[in-house]
Order: C-alpha cells, then sequence, then structure tokens
C-alpha cells in the first residue's frame, strides 16, 4: 500500500492575516460614524425629552399662578446683573414640586416664599444638588459645579426666556425697542411671569420661545449653566438677536456679557468677562443649532443659521411680528 503524506495546514499566512485586519478596519471605519450618530440622536431626544418635562412643569406652575414663574425673584428695582445684587429664586427652583422634586423644594420652602420680603438666602443650600432633568447629555462640562457666590453651584443647560431687551430692561416684564426697533419683551423676567391669556394676545405661545439650552461653562468660574442662579447665561437668556450676540451659539469673542467668565472662542463660549451678567445667547453641542420649547409646550431645533430678524421675532412675545419659517 503506498502512503501519501498529508500536511495539515497550520493557522494564516501573514498576507491573509493583513488582509483580514484591513477588512475589520475598514468596516470599523464605517460602523463608527453611524455609532456616533446613534448616540447624538439618542442624546437629542433626550434633551428635547427634558425640555418637554421642563414645559409640563412650567404649565403645572401656571396652573396654579395663573402665569408663568419669574425668571428670578429680585428685592431691587433692576434685575440683578453682579454677584453682590439683591438676588433670590430663579424659575427653576419654584417649579420643583412639579418636576418630582417636591422634597428637595419642602426643605428650602420656608425661605423661597419669605425672600421676597426678607431677603432670606437660606434657599441657596439647595445649590448642590443635581438634577437629572436639567443636564443635557451631550454637555460634558455639566459635571463640574460653579465655584463662585459660595461655591458648590450644580450646572444645568436650560434657561428661561428674559427676551431678546436686554435684562436690565426686563424687571417686571416691561421692554424697550430693541435691536429692530421692536418690542423685546420676554415670557419669564426679573419678578415677572407672562400669563398664557396675554401670550393670546400677543404673538402667541406657539410662536414665543419659552426655555431654550445653554451650555455649562468650560472653566470653574464661568457661571453659565447654573441652574439654581437667576442670571444672564446661568439660567436665562436675554440681549440676544443683539449687537455681538446675533444668533444661537454666537462664535464672537466678546458675544455673552456674564459677570467674571472667561471669553472661550474657540470652544464657542465667546464673553465680555469686565460685564456684569445683562446678555446671554442660547448655547449647545448639538450639531447645527440648539433646542427649545416654545410656550405651547412643543419642542424644537433651531438651527445656528436662522435670520437673526426671526431669532428677535421667536424670542419676543410682543413684537408684534409673524416670524419667518424657522
Amino acid at each position: 500500500m503506498i502512503q501519501v503524506n498529508q500536511r495539515r495546514r497550520q493557522g494564516f499566512t501573514l498576507i491573509e492575516l493583513l488582509v483580514v485586519i484591513a477588512i475589520i478596519a475598514v468596516l470599523i471605519g464605517l460602523l463608527l460614524p453611524a455609532v456616533q450618530k446613534v448616540r447624538e440622536s439618542a442624546a437629542n431626544a433626550q434633551c428635547k425629552n427634558n425640555l418637554k418635562q421642563i414645559g409640563i412643569a412650567i404649565h403645572k406652575y401656571h396652573e396654579n399662578a395663573k402665569r408663568f414663574p419669574p425668571a428670578v425673584l429680585t428685592r431691587q428695582a433692576s434685575s440683578p446683573t453682579t454677584e453682590s445684587s439683591d438676588w433670590g429664586p430663579n424659575w427653576a427652583v419654584l417649579i420643583l414640586p412639579n418636576m418630582e422634586q417636591g422634597n428637595l423644594y419642602q426643605q428650602y420652602s420656608t425661605s423661597i416664599a419669605s425672600y421676597i420680603n426678607d431677603g432670606n438666602t437660606t434657599w441657596r443650600g439647595l445649590r448642590g444638588t443635581k438634577i437629572p432633568t436639567f443636564l443635557c447629555p451631550v454637555d460634558d462640562q455639566n459635571q463640574n459645579n460653579f465655584t463662585g457666590a459660595g461655591g458648590g453651584w450644580a450646572r444645568g443647560n436650560y434657561a428661561a426666556n428674559a427676551g431678546p431687551s436686554f435684562i436690565q430692561n426686563t424687571y417686571g416684564g416691561t421692554s424697550d425697542n430693541g435691536n429692530f426697533g421692536w418690542k423685546g419683551g420676554g415670557v419669564m423676567c426679573a419678578n415677572y411671569g407672562v400669563s398664557l391669556q396675554s401670550l393670546t394676545n400677543q404673538d402667541g405661545s406657539a410662536n414665543t420661545i419659552m426655555v431654550a439650552e445653554v451650555r455649562a461653562g468650560t472653566a470653574p468660574n464661568d457661571r453659565r449653566g447654573v441652574w439654581a442662579m437667576g442670571f444672564a447665561g446661568s439660567s436665562i437668556i436675554t440681549g440676544y438677536a443683539n449687537g455681538d450676540d446675533p444668533l444661537p451659539n454666537s462664535p464672537n469673542d466678546c458675544s455673552d456679557d456674564v459677570e467674571g467668565a472667561p471669553s472661550d472662542p474657540n470652544n464657542g463660549m465667546g464673553n465680555w468677562t469686565s460685564c456684569p451678567s445683562q446678555q446671554a445667547t442660547a448655547r449647545s453641542l448639538h450639531s447645527g443649532g440648539v433646542n427649545v420649547a416654545m410656550c405651547d409646550g412643543s419642542v424644537r431645533f433651531i438651527s445656528n443659521n436662522i435670520a437673526e430678524q426671526t431669532y428677535y421675532q421667536i424670542g419676543s412675545r410682543n413684537d408684534g411680528q409673524s416670524p419667518s419659517n424657522y
């Protein structure tokens, strides 16, 4: 019998291994953008859901108070623009009972209720509490607290709309003629919240921003994006569609005016550091724009490329103009 020697093949050749590695690399290169897109989509959906929940909480507040909450309570005759100002609880604190945060609110309810009469600041004890619904998942800076005003202020990514007029002109909901010669009143201002009935008689709830995104400061001493602090840029947008802060995510070096905050235009956070907190536009890390909740509770995406005039129109409750498509 003739025996045939059969050699069993062991493993792959070097060329075959290189081909397999190359194929895997190509597949990974194709999959990564798809995975990233899915993650961005999921984060965007979560952010919009946060705004939806915040909108519901504000409307519940309206059911009881017959108007939206004030952007901030203050005991002085102008909106607070400096840390040394007399400033109290903001809109986000006032809606806590409607956001399943009733226990937190009750711990400081006496101070919250009495502040406007006696200046009680005990309410600030809640400042370090992180509220998940106030945090946009794409902003990794929102895990770092703000170090000013006693320190330990937890971050947040949503801001009441005080309108495109500057914050010091919105005390009690009044407003001057703004960038386009129109009124630029907001829906939540110092010691003032608009009623839905008033909105119906003005520009309409579906045409007016209620809450918009803001970014957390990129430095510990940047007060932008602080949920319980009622300042421009912290939890209020105001003075936008004006001057050097014309659009969402305005890239200009001195675009926002937020007291003491560093200017970081390379990261999309320009600021005029020496100014008091009187101007801030909507900002986010979503690609191409920001999410906003309108006064009727609907949530929309506003492009960075929106016309400045249209941005002004949807920010103002009383300009008397019909906004173009946005």
